[in-house]
């Protein structure tokens, strides 16, 4: 769908998309984590969920809890975003989306 409002001297285009079940998506999650960033050795955590292209849910977090190795960060990082992966997964499935 889309539409052009005209005004006195500026026009305005507006795009919508939407999606249906029988739409192919793509999801990509991607999730980093940085070691001892902060002032008390904890780490940092980002996360970018795109479903098609561009970013459509990001997260940035500092990390509760200080990580002993870079490793052991990034498994922290991952434990911080798995449950939105989980829940924007279940979501999908349920509006009918595989």
């Amino acid at each position: 769908y889309s539409s052009s409002v005209n005004t006195a001297s500026q026009t305005f285009v507006r795009r919508y998309r939407f999606l249906d079940a029988d739409d192919p998506i793509k999801t990509q999650w991607w999730v980093d984590a940085t070691y001892a960033v902060h002032p008390t050795m904890k780490g940092h955590t980002g996360g970018i969920l795109s479903l098609g292209r561009g970013a459509m849910y990001a997260t940035a977090n500092k990390q509760k809890i200080v990580a002993r190795s870079s490793t052991k960060c990034e498994l922290v990082g991952l434990h911080d975003v798995m449950p939105q992966i989980i829940w924007t997964n279940n979501f999908l499935t349920g509006q009918g989306f595989s």
